[in-house]
């Protein structure tokens, strides 16, 4: 909770203290931080996980990305997980992410690129990542394609209620 949170900062300041090159603990902040919606701290501590351990630095990367989003600065989170996807090209989330934040840009064609790049790179058959290509496929009515990546979020997960009620969406608008 929020009246912990500056108990949880001061014992990972003192982690910190005694090993300054663990980014977990930097990174850790930077989440309690992000948390409480103080966004700017949150973004200074997960730049300090990375400075700290730039070769491990995927989530801290991915962290600041999702806060500037979170922020509402659209281009500034597409600008660091296009950065990022440069650095791990072969990470589902970062495509994810960057399929949420051109649709909200307003740019559905790379939206749709994104989300079919996270589809196509995930192992685990993340069912956000099946979501997010089905209201890509939406969004450029592609009626067919989202009823098929829908039908396969179902298989996932036959109580899903949101993919459910998606599926039902597109069924009715099919040709």
């Amino acid at each position: 909770t929020s009246r912990d949170a500056p108990n949880a900062i001061a014992w990972l300041q003192r982690a910190i203290a005694l090993e300054p090159k663990q980014a977990q603990s930097y990174h850790e902040i930077g989440a309690i931080y992000r948390a409480e919606r103080r966004y700017d701290e949150a973004i200074f501590w997960f730049k300090k996980a990375v400075e700290v351990a730039p070769s491990d630095s995927f989530w801290d990367r991915v962290s600041q990305a999702e806060t500037l989003l979170e922020m509402g600065r659209i281009d500034d989170g597409i600008s660091l997980l296009n950065l990022t996807a440069a650095r791990f090209p072969n990470e589902p989330h970062i495509y994810y992410l960057l399929g949420i934040a051109y649709h909200k840009q307003g740019n559905t064609a790379i939206a749709l690129a994104s989300a079919q790049q996270a589809v196509l790179l995930d192992k685990t058959g993340n069912l956000g990542y099946l979501l997010l290509l089905g209201r890509a496929y939406e969004t450029r009515t592609m009626w067919i394609e989202a009823y098929q990546v829908y039908s396969q979020a179902l298989e996932k997960d036959p109580s899903n209620i949101e993919t459910r009620r998606a599926i039902e969406n597109v069924r009715t608008r099919l040709p």
